[in-house]
């Protein structure tokens, strides 16, 4: 039975996910339990599970680059807009500087696991655009 749940899982990722992909608001499709990237402005639908998870903005990233001394680690701090059920929720993630492990917060019955890239380096400016959230969404 696991079998059939893991071929189906894929089965989905291969075939429905692309096609999710390539409408022209950007939009992409996703799994409970697998990871994908959302750049800014870029909204995942999950599917099966009307889950609606839009990364909005960066509002401060002042992770201590790669390169420098620093007294203070930093964070950066992401604004997330999640909908479920007609309803909007607007939430921040906020992950710590000097670390890349993935940091976990939770919206309802959902556990988000999640970090940004890329990791800053001295001498070296991140554009906006070249932000990116990889997110995980599950439940316990």
């Amino acid at each position: 039975m696991r079998r059939y749940g893991l071929f189906l899982v894929g089965l989905v990722m291969l075939v429905i996910l692309p096609l999710t992909g390539c409408g022209g608001n950007g939009d992409v499709g996703a799994v409970l339990g697998y990871e994908f990237p959302l750049k800014l402005g870029q909204k995942a639908v999950l599917f099966g599970d009307g889950l609606e998870i839009t990364f909005v903005e960066v509002l401060e990233d002042s992770r201590c680059p790669d390169g420098a001394t620093c007294i203070w680690e930093g964070r950066i701090s992401c604004r997330m807009e999640l909908v479920k059920e007609g309803e909007q929720y607007q939430m921040v993630l906020v992950q710590p500087g000097l670390s890349d492990d993935y940091v976990e917060q939770t919206y309802q019955e959902y556990v988000l696991n999640f970090k940004v890239i890329p990791y800053p380096h001295v001498d070296t400016e991140i554009k906006k655009e070249d932000y990116r959230l990889l997110l995980t969404v599950d439940r316990p």
